[in-house]
Order: structure tokens, then sequence, then C-alpha cells
């Protein structure tokens, strides 16, 4: 695969609770444009399942709801969940099953009625049971402690269930709770788009997964839908540290539409071999890959001294219309000595800060999380790039577009994010493990 070089988006991360509390799961803004459907009832005998796809007409609407732009203006440092919260999945798919559309009785009120057949394989361990959420014309749409339905595992580590739908357009997420990678491995949750659900369109401001300044995605379901299942791609490649295969880290598989913010698809964590194989339906998709402490650490306990490796590298989005191979950046990266101030009170305003990096990079200015112990979603100041040995920041940075300057005795943290090229041309960006900083 061939990346462009061009400037790389930053990150946002989504669904996750690593980190104690790096980041909620998102949500999208309102106006979708589709009409509440209510469930409907089968009639006695009959189950069809039905495939993901979005007639023309629809597509057009959907066209038309999407947002510009995300939160794409710096980078997290990431984890899972968000910043962090992006420690999610892997080849995984969750789609409905397809066959033949039913047509309810004459006069019974409901235009077609499906049995729809839902599945998730999510590829990292520790998931012990994935829902659906979404908005089906029921008192408790989007509500994660209310899904439409809970999917069983089958014993192979694939989630079925089936819920019997009214003819319509549904928009949804799947659910997993359950993550061993995550600090708090039996109550963490993600929310992901379907790996088989060929259209996704932004979600309204109902579901969990909204924010007001980027459109994460919601699948759609179309009922009835024809008997085709769509195909799936591979996405696959190699995680390196110093030139070898590097175990333990996460390979995230996130959607990012033109128009629609980015959001996770499937995640896995490399083996000895340090490879990686997910896969999901055409579209456009980027793979971002994590370093393991990014999940079971805290920044504050991190040393990026000892640990010698970049906390999370991001490729440039692509798209997916065949199965493919990414060549990935080393993950090594040992100039951490030459990142000052490092803990210490960095005196007075403004503030010189000095990196060595791999190439052209942004000074990142982060918030803390609550606890003060991790830095926490997107940089609320990034500076323009090519800060090559250092940045002078004067203390001033805008949160949810109100400008503010530091506060002394506040725990912050800062990094850097390099572009990196690889062999093969693909662009990557690079972001150093982060540092925490306060000013006396």
């Amino acid at each position: 695969m061939h990346l462009a070089a061009s400037d790389l988006r930053s990150e946002f991360w989504i669904a996750g609770t690593s980190r104690g509390d790096r980041a909620a799961e998102e949500r999208t803004p309102r106006g979708a444009p589709f009409a509440k459907a209510s469930p409907m009832r089968m009639r006695k005998g009959t189950s069809v399942s039905v495939v993901l796809v979005v007639v023309p007409a629809l597509a057009s609407l959907f066209a038309l709801g999407a947002c510009s732009g995300g939160t794409d203006a710096a980078v997290v440092n990431g984890g899972v969940a968000s910043d962090a919260g992006d420690t999610p999945i892997a080849d995984g798919s969750a789609s409905a099953d397809a066959g033949p559309s039913e047509t309810s009785v004459p006069g019974d009120g409901a235009a077609q009625t499906q049995a729809v057949t839902f599945t998730y394989a999510p590829r990292w361990r520790g998931v012990t049971s994935v829902t659906v959420v979404g908005g089906f014309g029921q008192a408790d749409d989007w509500d994660v402690k209310a899904p439409l339905v809970t999917l069983t595992n089958d014993g192979t580590g694939t989630f079925r269930g089936t819920a019997q739908l009214r003819a319509g357009s549904y928009l949804y997420l799947l659910r997993a709770v359950g993550d061993d990678d995550a600090l708090m491995p039996a109550v963490a949750s993600t929310l992901a788009v379907d790996p088989n659900a060929p259209s996704t369109v932004p979600c309204p401001a109902a579901s969990p997964s909204f924010t007001a300044k980027a459109p994460n995605p919601c699948s759609v379901l179309v009922v009835p839908s024809t008997p085709t299942t769509p195909a799936t791609f591979h996405v696959r490649g190699v995680v390196t540290a110093s030139a070898g295969p590097a175990k333990g880290y996460l390979v995230n598989l996130d959607r990012f539409e033109t128009g629609q913010h980015h959001f996770f698809v499937n995640r896995m964590t490399t083996a000895a071999d340090g490879m990686f194989d997910l896969t999901a339906v055409a579209g456009q998709y980027r793979v971002r890959i994590v370093h393991p402490s990014s999940v079971l650490q805290t920044d504050v306990a991190r040393d990026p001294l000892a640990l010698k490796a970049y906390d999370t590298v991001i490729a440039e989005p692509f798209p997916l219309a065949a199965d493919m191979t990414v060549q990935t950046p080393d993950m090594a990266f040992t100039k951490y000595a030459t990142y000052a101030p490092n803990g210490a009170a960095p005196g007075a305003l403004p503030t010189a800060f000095t990196f060595t990096t791999d190439g052209p990079a942004r000074f990142a200015f982060l918030l803390a999380n609550a606890q003060a112990t991790s830095a926490a979603g997107d940089p609320v100041f990034t500076s323009p790039p090519g800060a090559a040995g250092g940045f002078v920041f004067d203390g001033r940075y805008k949160a949810a577009g109100v400008a503010a300057t530091v506060t002394r005795g506040a725990t912050y943290f800062w990094r850097t994010d390099t572009t990196l090229t690889t062999a093969s041309g693909g662009a990557w960006k690079a972001s150093s493990m982060p540092f925490a900083i306060r000013w006396p």
C-alpha cells in the first residue's frame, strides 16, 4: 500500500476506559435523515436474515446529514479508549446476516418484516458481552443499559443475536464489555461501528458516541435488504521495534469516512511475530498502533527513557477495496533524553521546550485527566509544523473553543507529533510519550 506523505490528521480517542478516565465513548450530531421505526412482529414461523446495504436514494440523504471536519487538529497520546480509548479492536465482524425479505400480512400495518441477525467477532482478549444499541423506535433508544439485543458467544469468539425489525432504516453501534488489556478489564467498554456494514452516517445527539466537536459515525441498517453478504477485505502488516517483530502492541482499525470523525472498528494485540490481520467491508480506514504501556499505566507512571518507543503511530487514511498489506514505521524511539523540561518546574512563561525528533515535528500541549495522572483528549495547543529542536510556548491555549492560560500549580502534559515516512512512501503520525509539566 502507498500512503501519500501529507500532513497527517490528529487524534481524538474514542471509546475506552483505560487510564482511569481517559475519554468517554463519543457521540454525534442531531438531524440524521432517518424516520423513527418501531420493532415489528413477524408472522409465526417466519425468520429471515438481512445484509446491511444502503439504497442509492438513502446514500444521497446521508451525504446531506454529514458534517465536515472532526477534531483532528491535534493528536492524542493514545492507548485504549479515548486517547487511550483507542484500545479496541481487531478483526471482528459485526453484521446483519441476510436472506430474502418477507412481506407482512396485508392490513397488519407492517410493510416488510425481517429477523435480523447481528454478529461481531472482537479480536481483543477478555470480551464478556456484546450488545447492539441504536435508534430502533423504542422508548429506550441509545440506552446502553437497554440494548436492542444482547449477542451470545457461539464458543468461537463470535457473538451472535437476532432481533425482529419492521421495514425501515436504522442507525446503531456495537458495544463490547471486557478488555484484558485495560486498567480495569472487567468493566472496560468499547463502542464500535460494524465491520460488515457498508455505510455509516453521523450519529444523532442521543447516541452514546455523540460529541459536539466531531461527527462520529453510526452503522446503517436497511430493512428489508438484498440477500447478498458484503465482501470483506484484509488489512495486514507487521509491527516492529528496533527492526524486529514487536509483541504486545495494540493494533486498531478505525473507520474514517469523508465528513465523519474516525471511529473504532476492531483491534488485536500482536503476538511474538508482530503480525496483525483485521477485516472490514470496503470503505475509508486508518490503522493506529499503540504501545502496550499506554493502556496498562498512567502517563505519570511511565518512563519514556526506559521504554524507548513511540506512544502511538497513526496511518494516513486510506481506501480499502481489496486485501492490502500496510508497511508500518518502526516503533522504537531513543531520543527522549533530549526532551526538556521533563517533570521539573519550568519557571517563567514563556517556556522553551527542547526535543530532537526523527522527522518534521509539532509541539503538542495537553490537559490532564481528572486525576492528573494522564493526558486527556486532543491537544489544546499544537505548534506549526517543522518545530525542529524545540518550541517556545507562552502558556496560552484554547479548550472547547475558549481561550485560556495555564494555571500555576496545575498538571499538564506535552509531547511531540512527528511525521514519519516508510520506505514504501506511507505517511504516519508518530506521537511521543507525554511528559507531565507544572508551572509553580
